[in-house]
């Protein structure tokens, strides 16, 4: 019987420029074509849960705008609960700019009333964390709400998948309540790990976090791969997939989707990080929707 899942975690409208490359400071630089997308690494880490098979609730907030019926409509949509995700009269839902080339992407998150979520907006949601088995965070919203939150659900033996992005310092008590701690290169690095350049270096980061937070650890290594290491101490790497590499912008919260939904469904971490790994690559190689195709 597979596990309930709720996400935690941010809501926000992306608008996505496409160009050549990204500009250097004070560079004005001349794009292509422009989209608007529902995002926010809460919101895609529960879309690619559900599309992965995995039975979600979404926990979280929008605003009194025009942004926030577009990502409560999505929601409904995507056929993903949402009666935990709070209207906020007066506030502005999030929003990001993004600037995706070829190659790579970067952008500028504006979080508005994600960042403004509390603890007492809790009491709202214990239902759902009180029978919920599996918690996906980040660090799209307050720290104070993701560990108070963590706790609930480790209180009543559930496990808390924990995406340490954007990288940040921890509270004792996040640390406590994180089962399974999942970031990227960059984001190991700015942790205390060694650079992470390839598979071996990427294992190695994986002992390092480990070591230092007392959790699981995955740490994914972008067309090298994953590594992973268990509460156990087993571990292991999974090598990246050859692909055509159309856009990386999402990859990380489809690897989470899919990693957190072969949890739920039973899985080991090393299986649920290959087939994760598997599909971060049908993600970046497969054309996302563009403006002249909506």
């Amino acid at each position: 019987m597979s596990e309930s899942v709720a996400v935690l975690g941010s809501l926000h409208i992306d608008l996505l420029v496409s160009a050549a490359r990204l500009p250097t400071l004070g560079e004005t630089l001349i794009g292509s074509d422009w989209y608007q997308t529902p995002g926010g690494k809460g919101l895609n880490q529960a879309v690619a849960c559900a599309l992965a098979g995995a039975d979600v609730a979404m926990l979280g907030a929008v605003g009194s705008d025009a942004f926030g019926d577009a990502l409560l409509s999505y929601l409904e949509d995507q056929k993903i609960g949402a009666n935990g995700v709070v209207r906020v009269p007066g506030a502005r839902s999030g929003m990001s700019i993004v600037v995706r080339t070829p190659d790579d992407y970067a952008a500028v998150v504006s979080s508005q009333v994600n960042a403004s979520l509390t603890k007492e907006m809790l009491q709202a949601w214990s239902d759902t964390l009180s029978s919920t088995q599996i918690l996906v965070l980040q660090n799209e919203i307050p720290e104070a709400v993701n560990a108070a939150a963590a706790a609930l659900v480790r209180e009543r033996g559930g496990r808390v998948v924990l995406n340490a992005a954007p990288a940040r310092a921890f509270s004792e008590s996040m640390l406590a309540q994180t089962s399974i701690l999942v970031v990227n290169a960059v984001e190991a690095a700015m942790m205390g790990a060694d650079p992470v350049l390839d598979l071996e270096s990427a294992w190695g980061g994986c002992r390092r976090l480990g070591e230092q937070f007392g959790c699981a650890v995955v740490v994914t290594a972008g067309p090298h791969g994953a590594a992973w290491m268990d509460h156990a101490g087993d571990y292991g790497t999974v090598a990246g997939e050859s692909v055509e590499v159309i856009s990386s912008h999402g990859a990380g919260d489809t690897f989470i989707g899919h990693l957190v939904a072969q949890l739920a469904n039973g899985a080991s971490l090393c299986h649920a990080v290959a087939v994760a790994n598997r599909q971060a690559a049908v993600f970046v190689s497969t054309p996302r929707m563009t403006a002249d195709a909506e």
